[in-house]
């Protein structure tokens, strides 16, 4: 595990696109790279800025979605619309491909088209999942105490949060984050701090922190930005809107 904090919203944004850019670059010049993408503010303000790199050829990219909301493509909440809105719009077509998650079907044939999308990754095995993680230690929609934690085979998984405002969810599941090459963390703010101790030292278990099995992954990288002086998280934000994030 490979642990990064930034007091620069800048140095932030510009470390993390470094990591997509590697990865981008890490097959030969015939090859896909696949990677998939969660939603949120703060890795929609790094998307935009890796839209914009220069050394990116996107054509040889496929992207996915990690995890989406039940909702209408065009819903405030959806993160398809989020992403496609502040990133792959950016692209206008230049990535080889992208894969979202069909909310438009019922739920179990939208899990049974996005899983077979995913099989068709060489040995399922992405190679960067980039993930964010909420104060309750959850990534991508695999909550605290759901039983798609301990899903063992599907590579995608419903899952129900009462909690939240939208609690229906589709969700990449742990033999597939598990599997890809390399996984990104990206966090920012005071509230995500005690989260990050958390996760680092505390002695919760997987079933009551996910986040925690990410710690097994031989290649897991995390990017803290923390304000000096503790602060607002607004400067990412700031950022983020002047590249268009919305």
């Amino acid at each position: 595990m490979e642990l990064k904090t930034f007091s620069s919203a800048a140095d932030f944004i510009d470390e993390s696109v470094k990591v997509l850019a590697a990865v981008s670059r890490t097959k030969g010049p015939e090859d896909i790279v696949y990677i998939a993408l969660s939603g949120g503010r703060t890795p929609l303000a790094v998307y935009s800025a890796y839209a914009e790199h220069k050394d990116v050829d996107f054509s040889r990219l496929e992207f996915f979605l990690v995890d989406e909301r039940y909702v209408p493509f065009d819903h405030e909440r959806s993160n398809y619309h989020a992403i496609a809105e502040n990133f792959l719009q950016k692209l206008k077509g230049k990535s080889h491909g992208v894969h979202f998650i069909d909310t438009t079907l019922l739920m179990h044939k939208a899990l049974v088209t996005y899983e077979k999308q995913l099989k068709e990754v060489p040995d399922h095995a992405l190679d960067l999942v980039v993930l964010g993680m909420s104060p309750d230690g959850h990534i991508g929609s695999l909550f605290p105490r759901d039983p798609a934690l301990h899903e063992p085979n599907h590579l995608v998984a419903y899952t129900h949060n009462e909690q939240s405002h939208t609690k229906d969810r589709l969700t990449l599941t742990f033999p597939t984050i598990m599997k890809a090459k390399r996984l990104l963390l990206l966090l920012a703010g005071e509230e995500k701090k005690a989260t990050l101790e958390d996760l680092l030292h505390s002695d919760k278990v997987m079933e009551d922190m996910p986040a925690k099995k990410l710690l097994d992954h031989p290649r897991f990288t995390i990017h803290f930005y923390y304000p000096e002086h503790g602060g607002s998280t607004q400067e990412i934000y700031s950022l983020a809107q002047r590249n268009g994030v919305s």
